[in-house]
């Protein structure tokens, strides 16, 4: 019920968004991963311009993948400084660590994609974690 209401007012926000010939404002840079906690969440989808994707990473200490996950995270953002990556535990945004390490992804506080479970289901140790989430459209070039 929340999403759905929090969804229905981004869109009518976002319709409502009128530049009237205004010049177009720089785009934000980013270029870290940080370490947010449940608090911050919506704040963080909710306060971005609907061009900026948010990058968030699900963790858990029951397997070492989430920090080697944050620590590739932490490199890719610096190249991708226009996306914006997050990192929270999985028990703070309420999913359960059998997902973890996940991925999920916005575009205007809106849900694109996921990606749970990014070690088991993906073939990361061959490819790269940067070249997984570029073939799922988590990053732009």
């Amino acid at each position: 019920e929340f999403l759905r209401s929090y969804r229905e007012k981004r869109i009518s926000e976002l319709k409502s968004h009128h530049t009237n010939g205004a010049p177009a404002k720089p785009r934000k840079l980013y270029k870290t991963l940080h370490q947010i906690g449940p608090s911050q969440y919506l704040s963080i989808l909710e306060d971005n311009p609907p061009s900026t994707r948010v990058i968030v990473h699900l963790t858990t200490a029951l397997t070492t993948y989430s920090s080697q996950l944050n620590s590739e995270l932490s490199q890719i953002a610096k190249k991708y400084g226009y996306a914006r990556f997050v990192s929270m535990s999985a028990c703070d945004a309420e999913f359960d660590e059998v997902v973890c390490p996940g991925v999920l992804w916005y575009d205007g506080g809106t849900l694109q994609g996921s990606l749970l479970g990014f070690w088991e289901d993906e073939d990361v140790e061959s490819v790269g974690v940067e070249e997984v989430l570029l073939r799922h459209d988590v990053l732009r070039k």
